[in-house]
């Protein structure tokens, strides 16, 4: 669920002083942006992938700090809209092999996806800080 940080924590740090950097992030990370929009154009993503539950940029605007993370096998909130604002958290927050396949998440959309998106946004970029190529960079201009 955390992607290991709080193990790694404990183990540089022990068990006290390891939970208690490990509780300081989470706060720290739960004030952070999700998304930045440059000039217009390219949307940074901070999180993860663009989480195909994303369907417009305002989306990302109603979330509020500080922003509390659930959990992907907490029981779901009952109203649609609040389901599918905790799908894009989720989604954001949670690589795909981790996610239980209810969620109807799927990384083999994922191009078709983002060009969808970025033609709808009219955008000219997605950057997602969880897709890092083995050369450390790359560009499909497709």
């Amino acid at each position: 669920y955390h992607l290991g940080l709080r193990e790694e924590c404990i183990r540089r740090l022990g068990q006290a002083s390891g939970m208690e950097v490990y509780e300081q992030l989470n706060r720290t990370f739960e004030h952070m942006s999700l998304a930045a929009l440059v000039l217009g154009k390219l949307l940074a993503l901070g999180p993860g992938i663009l989480p195909t539950s994303l369907h417009r940029i305002d989306q990302l605007k109603k979330y509020k700090k500080p922003l509390y993370l659930p959990h992907s096998l907490h029981q779901r909130p009952s109203e649609k809209a609040e389901r599918l604002n905790e799908q894009v958290l989720l989604e954001l927050f949670t690589p795909s092999d981790l996610l239980p396949p209810e969620l109807g998440c799927s990384s083999e959309r994922e191009g078709d996806h983002v060009k969808a998106f970025c033609a709808a946004q009219k955008l000219n970029l997605v950057v997602a800080s969880r897709q890092i190529p083995p050369s450390g960079f790359a560009y499909d201009p497709a």
